[in-house]
């Protein structure tokens, strides 16, 4: 995940090596959460026709990501 001026980007690799760039602009996000784990967090991206979800996130980088995006 990439969080950039003008929209946060959810990069995947394919399963054949290819890469999936999903595009979150700050504009249309309508919310972020933050889960926590027994030992790492989970954090989601929510827009309002998409949402994106990254696991095993280190807490303390989850808090930062979630208080960047809000």
């Amino acid at each position: 995940v990439v969080a950039i001026d003008r929209r946060v980007l959810f990069v995947n690799r394919e399963l054949l090596g290819g890469l999936r760039w999903d595009p979150f602009p700050y504009a249309r996000i309508t919310g972020v959460r933050q889960e926590r784990g027994s030992i790492l967090d989970k954090v989601s991206v929510f827009a309002a026709d998409n949402s994106a979800t990254i696991t095993a996130v280190d807490p303390e980088q989850g808090r930062r990501f979630v208080a960047h995006i809000r």
